[in-house]
């Protein structure tokens, strides 16, 4: 590892550059790997930022001499510990399926190695770098690594398992495990004129309880729920893909569906907690307490990469959690079709 940055290929095109507002930060990628900028924009093109001011992370990702990895040297005030970033148990199964061991390559480095062939390095990383394997997830698991490392430089924030969206002004979450119908009832919410904040990932200021977008692309899979909105997304940039749960999906912006949809920051008013789906939607007052913890824990599920670093850690951000949805107006919610449910949610937060 090694004089890593020594290894990178002088004849490489000249870099092209993204700037994504990831909740509070602006990060910068630079980069002549075209295929590593269409992921990240295709993913995270409704992020995209002004350049009117200094970002506050950088990233310049070139690939090694050998064409074996893709190096990623950050920059930053604060820049947390890459490896450290890029090493939760959600990506490291998500990507390389837990069949990997630590290990300490060269001085000052750290490395996940394929289990039983400690030659074969797969991620790693030093105080400024990333090395990511090029390999059938390679540009995947980079974007990944990129989007986690500029979430842990924002530890002042939380960041919630939730879809978010606002009415009138005022902030809401949806909160439920995968496949509770988050992504499509929000972007239902989308289609008639609410704003949209966010379908998967909620970043939350704690100390003014105010919700801030984050309008990655959203994922739909294929169900009853999701036929029309599936066919709406297929109009624009729809790009086929696979979510965390193994289920296809249509990945498609939502500033293409609904350009007016796109909200700023929003205080939180309403917490909405799918409880499951039903032939007709159904909505009941809900009072969060720490008992509850199989219920709440679907907005601190370890999908979100700012979880998981340690237990200690994870307790004192689920009693934050706790204390955040204690200040709203919760509700348990019966998801039925995306209009009777729709109706439901702005029945409850006052809309006409």
């Amino acid at each position: 590892m090694q004089g890593a940055s020594a290894e990178v290929s002088l004849a490489s095109p000249a870099p092209a550059a993204l700037r994504l507002r990831i909740a509070e930060i602006d990060l910068q990628i630079a980069s002549a790997d075209a295929a590593l900028l269409e992921e990240l924009d295709g993913r995270y093109g409704d992020c995209r930022a002004h350049a009117n001011a200094e970002p506050g992370l950088r990233c310049d990702a070139t690939r090694t001499r050998d064409g074996a990895f893709l190096q990623l040297e950050f920059a930053g005030k604060g820049l947390p510990d890459p490896f450290d970033s890029a090493t939760t148990p959600f990506l490291v199964l998500r990507h390389l399926q837990g069949r990997v061991v630590h290990d300490r390559p060269e001085p000052g480095w750290r490395a996940l190695v394929r289990e039983g062939d400690p030659a074969h390095v797969l991620l790693a990383g030093d105080a400024t770098h990333l090395l990511v394997r090029l390999d059938d997830k390679t540009r995947d698991l980079a974007v990944d690594c990129l989007i986690a490392l500029a979430l842990r430089a924002q530890p002042h924030l939380l960041f919630l398992h939730a879809a978010s969206f606002a009415i009138a002004g005022r902030g809401a979450l949806l909160v439920g495990p995968a496949k509770s119908g988050k992504s499509s009832t929000v972007l239902a919410l989308a289609s008639r004129g609410h704003d949209f904040l966010g379908d998967d990932l909620a970043p939350v200021r704690p100390a003014s309880a105010e919700l801030l977008p984050f309008p990655k692309s959203a994922g739909l899979r294929e169900s009853r729920q999701a036929t029309e909105l599936i066919g709406r997304a297929r109009a624009f940039r729809a790009v086929p893909g696979t979510g965390i749960d193994g289920i296809p999906r249509s990945y498609a912006r939502v500033g293409d569906m609904f350009p007016a949809s796109r909200g700023g920051p929003r205080v939180l008013d309403s917490v909405f907690l799918l409880d499951g789906f039903a032939q007709q939607a159904s909505l009941r007052p809900y009072r969060p307490h720490l008992k509850d913890v199989q219920r709440l824990r679907a907005a601190v599920s370890e999908s979100v990469p700012g979880w998981g670093h340690s237990a200690g850690e994870d307790l004192l951000k689920f009693l934050r959690v706790i204390d955040l949805l204690s200040q709203a107006r919760c509700y348990l919610l019966s998801v039925g079709s995306l209009d009777q449910t729709a109706t439901l949610i702005e029945q409850a937060m006052g809309s006409p």
